[in-house]
């Protein structure tokens, strides 16, 4: 699979086969000080045939090792 880093404040938008499996859609936060990256949430997502997309949207700081940050999956 790849990644995909969104600018802060940003939206974003892309398109990514899965081959009509189910995989696994990893959001992590990047610490604004360096090139490490946390975890914040793992969603699961296949691009079948009547699938709209999934919709993540996600927010919050680096503050306390990413504490703060959050994201929901719009249905």
């Amino acid at each position: 699979m790849n990644s995909t880093l969104v600018t802060p404040g940003s939206c974003s938008s892309w398109e990514v086969s899965t081959w009509s499996t189910i995989m696994p859609v990893r959001v992590v936060g990047k610490f604004n000080t360096s090139n490490n990256t946390f975890h914040i949430d793992t969603y699961y997502w296949t691009s079948s045939p009547g699938w709209l997309g999934l919709g993540i949207h996600a927010g919050g700081t680096t503050a306390n090792a990413g504490q703060g940050a959050w994201s929901y999956r719009e249905a």
